[in-house]
């Protein structure tokens, strides 16, 4: 704080330790170990947005619920998403309100230590590429976490204008994750957080979180509206509804979650080509005669790092040329700063190729950045109806998908020496059980499939599924109640 002591009319600025004391006494948090709140609001499924142009969909939650316990550094939230128009429900709480609501989705997603999972029904799906979003919320979704990781972390002691008002502030910095500024008001109430997020494909995101209508709960003083900003877009507004703390807290990482690595099993299919499968998300991997082509990069930069490697031991004399986006959607292509960092050249859409542009040149400065190692400028090929990787060992043809309900822009990848199709979502059968609209949405997204392989004269062996893996085309069209072409 030093040269800062001639704007405190009273003398010398607070020290971080004095700001803390003063902000722990009036939250009521220092011998707080376990936090939850529950409420409503919207939240917006970022990255997700149908065209990449689109902004990102905002959903209702009829319920909402946070837990943490910031000794275990475990963390749980649950959720009931549905359509913004869709009616409110009495009950606050995701386990026991109503029954599911048309195009409604109920998760929960979890976080303990190292690891990171989601629960859908009874499935438990390892989310590692979630799990430093969860710490920065495990930490900063709250006043009272919040000021415990300044604590935990050595925040430094600064102020700043905010209009006419001298505001303190506490800083610090959480090395390879995140960091925060907190900004507290008189009383030493925390009122907004600005920290810096390294999102996978994106780079360092700004978040912004707001907090008012403190109220009393017992010895804590809560803010009883919570809104968050990632550059500027809402990305959650809740209403708080009811607070708890020091309640037992007990989160126990499942033993698939404990033992899965981003290092992808390897199948083969046919000759030269392969199934890289890991989690939720899958690649596939491709030999021509001269180069390799991989078909997605999901994620995160570890999970890209672990498809460089897979592809050096499945074909060791052949570099990684080309990587076939299939669409934007971020957990689609967060993989792509460190495959495109190794040299590949990118296939995307026409329609998404100046978005993923834009967000390729964001800079990523909390963790290394991939496309820093580069030597040669990034090559990001677009691709309308179609586009051919012409081979003599073996073709590579890039179809865009008409009409495609999950999202514009869709590229579905056809080997047609071998007859296999490559997609990923455009059946409808993805991790999520069947994502927005139940089975009817499943089986509205496999007939615009199989519409556009009759359209295309296509007829496929096998279809390759980046989220269900391999199917025999027999199996696909019978689902779909439709006879098989020859």
């Amino acid at each position: 704080m030093a040269g800062c002591a001639g704007l405190y009319p009273g003398g010398a600025a607070p020290e971080a330790a004095q700001l803390i004391r003063q902000s722990e006494a009036a939250l009521g948090s220092a011998e707080m170990k376990t936090l939850a709140f529950r409420g409503r609001g919207v939240s917006t499924a970022v990255g997700q947005a149908y065209a990449s142009s689109d902004p990102w969909p905002v959903r209702q939650m009829r319920s909402f619920s946070r837990a943490m316990n910031f000794d275990d550094l475990a963390y749980r939230e649950d959720f009931i998403r549905g359509p913004i128009t869709a009616p409110e429900d009495q009950d606050s709480d995701p386990r026991t309100a109503a029954g599911p609501q048309p195009d409604e989705t109920r998760g929960v997603v979890l976080a303990r230590q190292a690891f990171s999972w989601d629960v859908v029904g009874i499935a438990v799906a390892p989310a590692q590429t979630s799990w430093q979003s969860r710490m920065h919320d495990l930490w900063l979704s709250t006043p009272q976490g919040a000021l415990k990781a300044a604590v935990r972390h050595g925040a430094r002691a600064g102020s700043r204008r905010e209009g006419l008002r001298l505001v303190n502030t506490l800083s610090f910095e959480v090395p390879g994750q995140f960091s925060a500024t907190l900004l507290l008001d008189d009383q030493g109430l925390v009122t907004r957080i600005e920290s810096v997020l390294p999102e996978p494909l994106l780079g360092n995101v700004a978040v912004r979180t707001e907090f008012s209508e403190y109220r009393q709960r017992g010895a804590l003083n809560f803010p009883h509206h919570i809104v968050q900003h990632h550059d500027d877009v809402l990305v959650l507004d809740v209403r708080v509804r009811s607070v708890d703390f020091n309640e037992p807290l007990e989160i126990t990482v499942p033993e698939n979650v404990r033992t899965s690595g981003n290092a992808p099993a390897v199948t083969f299919i046919s000759e030269g080509l392969w199934l890289l499968a890991g989690g939720t998300h899958h690649s596939v991997l491709v030999e021509q005669a001269n180069a390799l082509v991989l078909v997605d990069a999901p994620l995160d930069d570890e999970r890209g790092r672990a498809l460089l490697g897979s592809a050096r031991r499945v074909v060791d004399d052949k570099p990684l040329g080309s990587v076939v986006a299939t669409h934007h959607h971020l957990d689609q292509t967060g993989g792509l700063r460190a495959v495109a960092g190794a040299g590949a050249t990118v296939f995307i859409s026409q329609e998404a190729q100046p978005w993923l542009a834009a967000a390729l040149r964001r800079p990523l400065t909390r963790r290394p950045d991939p496309l820093l190692q580069r030597r040669e400028p990034l090559q990001l090929e677009p691709v309308g109806a179609l586009r051919v990787l012409e081979d003599t060992q073996r073709p590579v043809e890039l179809h865009a998908v008409r009409d495609s309900p999950h999202a514009k822009g869709m590229l579905m990848v056809w080997l047609p020496r071998e007859r296999v199709l490559v997609h990923a979502e455009a059946d409808g059968l993805d991790a999520n059980n069947g994502g927005p609209g139940g089975a009817q949405g499943q089986d509205s997204a496999l007939q615009n499939l199989l519409d556009n392989v009759a359209r295309l004269g296509l007829a496929p062996l096998q279809f390759v599924s980046l989220y269900t893996g391999r199917q025999d085309a027999a199996e696909v069209y019978r689902a779909a109640g439709r006879a098989m072409p020859r």
